[in-house]
């Protein structure tokens, strides 16, 4: 499912309403849109929940990284065609 396909209610008739898309984001994702565009969805806890159970990624510091990594890292060379953003950071 894609933005684009997601039930969607300005967020002046989701305010005045709220209950009534509480309960139906129970059985379904709702887009709050804002000057016509969805800017927030809201979706139930069970979902949510869901979500973040299966979101494997993770952030982590570099002293956490396995030295394999960090020494690819440290080998890394920027492609010769970004090369003008260094004049940025002068």
């Amino acid at each position: 499912m894609t933005l684009k396909n997601i039930r969607a209610v300005p967020a002046s008739e989701f305010k005045l309403h709220f209950g009534v898309f509480r309960e139906a984001a129970q059985r379904e994702p709702i887009g709050i849109t804002s000057h016509g565009r969805v800017s927030t969805v809201m979706i139930s806890a069970q979902e949510y929940e869901r979500l973040i159970r299966n979101d494997a990624r993770r952030s982590l510091y570099a002293h956490e990284l396995p030295g394999e990594v960090l020494n690819r890292l440290e080998r890394t060379e920027m492609d010769a065609k970004h090369q003008h953003l260094d004049e940025l950071l002068k």
